[in-house]
């Protein structure tokens, strides 16, 4: 069972007071008064640490308290950098979409998604027939994008319908500008 600082002390100096009033010896009697002095040294010391101790506690409280909101505005910080560490993700994919159609403006190359499907279409031979719709899909992409890049080869003039069936739809080949496209593009 812990002792209680408080209780020892007041215990020793009663005991030491006691001693010092029944000893008639001058030497045991200094003695004595030796070890009252030096458990008033530790009273002392005790009172005044714990009064740190006080101290200290109060002290940690507060900073407690001054550190929630510094805590808050640190996780809003830190989703507001989260935030623009995506914007910027998304900037830079953008800047770099922005320069590879810049890039190919300049050499009047077709996206890649088109030159795929230009490869594909100059790849089937005269008898085997095609929609655009089936080339998409071979293609792998999706509907709305394939129309997008399909057009694209439409409008260059590089693809051209050559005929058509009710209910299943137009069946398209490479022209010779599509098939000079793919030779000076070092395509085939």
């Amino acid at each position: 069972m812990p002792i209680d600082p408080i209780s020892a002390i007041t215990t020793l100096r009663a005991l030491t007071a006691s001693l010092v009033d029944s000893i008639t010896d001058r030497k045991q009697a200094s003695e004595l008064r030796e070890i009252q002095s030096i458990i008033s040294s530790l009273d002392a010391e005790y009172f005044r640490m714990r009064k740190e101790g006080l101290k200290l506690e109060t002290d940690y409280a507060e900073l407690k308290q001054r550190v929630i909101p510094l805590e808050t505005r640190m996780a809003k910080a830190e989703a507001e950098r989260d935030e623009a560490t995506a914007e910027l993700a998304s900037l830079r994919s953008k800047l770099a979409e922005f320069s590879a159609e810049e890039e190919r403006k300049k050499t009047n190359r077709l996206p890649a998604e088109s030159e795929k499907m230009l490869l594909e279409l100059s790849g089937i031979g005269p008898r085997v027939e095609i929609t655009k719709d089936r080339l998409i899909s071979h293609c792998g992409f999706p509907q709305a994008r394939g129309d997008y890049y399909f057009d694209l080869l439409c409008s260059a003039k590089f693809v051209r319908m050559t005929h058509g069936r009710m209910n299943v739809g137009s069946f398209w080949a490479v022209t010779s500008g599509g098939r000079q496209y793919l030779v000076e593009n070092k395509l085939i």
